[in-house]
């Protein structure tokens, strides 16, 4: 099975999405997870999207988390030295790993993000 190694605190952390986990996470954000990016993919999603595809991606690997320990996590991932806007890659490996996206994808939406 294929998932996205994360490490925050020095704990690591293993993210997938399942079918399951992907619709709930179209639940919270009201839209289709692609769609945090907008239509040419060159917008930045908000933190609450960013927590969404964190929490949500914990819950097939990690048993147990909260959409809190989820906040705790990003916040020890922020703490690490990290900004928020490193975390887009991280979502992207997601989608991947995931199959909401294939890998030709991904490096698409990475040449967007690095022009912003």
């Amino acid at each position: 099975m294929y998932f996205v190694n994360f490490t925050a605190a020095n704990k690591d952390y293993k993210l997938r999405l399942n079918t399951q986990n992907i619709v709930t996470l179209e639940k919270m954000l009201g839209c289709n997870p692609i769609s945090i990016f907008g239509a040419d993919g060159e917008r930045i999603p908000t933190i609450t999207e960013m927590v969404a595809v964190l929490y949500n991606s914990l819950q097939q690997l990690n048993h147990g988390i909260s959409l809190n320990n989820a906040y705790s996590i990003f916040d020890d991932y922020l703490a690490d030295k990290h900004t928020a806007t490193d975390f887009l890659p991280v979502i992207l490996e997601i989608y991947k790993a995931s199959g909401i996206i294939s890998a030709d994808e991904a490096a698409v939406s990475g040449e967007v993000e690095e022009k912003n």
